[in-house]
């Protein structure tokens, strides 16, 4: 706590506080008290330790996201539709398959990702 002003004659319960990694706020309910408001990734009374980030090191598989949860993380399973393109179809996600996901082709095309457009023969529909 400090004071400011022309003649020094303003208290200022930031002045003088290092908030390191963050931003000093005078307390609305308390006189002459601060509190930092911490940058993301930092904690503490004066924003100077980092935050343990459990998920920094990756540590779940390439098939999964980590989630930070409580003190520790969950590996959530990604979805794979979000990075497919299924051309002229639709993507469902579907574990017996070796990719985890089908596409599901709009009437008259095939192939892996609804790539082709087919043959109609009559009596057999779109091939």
């Amino acid at each position: 706590m400090g004071r400011t002003g022309q003649n020094c004659d303003i208290m200022d319960a930031c002045a003088g506080m290092n908030c390191n990694f963050g931003s000093c706020f005078a307390s609305s309910t308390t006189p002459d008290s601060y509190f930092c408001q911490c940058n993301s990734g930092y904690t503490g009374r004066h924003c100077d330790s980092p935050v343990n980030d459990p998920c920094s090191g990756n540590p779940c598989p390439s098939s999964t996201v980590c989630v930070v949860s409580g003190a520790g993380y969950t590996c959530n399973p990604t979805n794979p539709c979000t990075s497919v393109n299924c051309n002229n179809g639709r993507c469902f996600t579907a574990a017996s398959t070796p990719n985890g996901y089908i596409c599901v082709c709009d009437s008259g095309y095939t192939g892996m990702h609804c790539e082709s457009q087919g043959e109609c023969k009559k009596g057999q529909g779109f091939i």
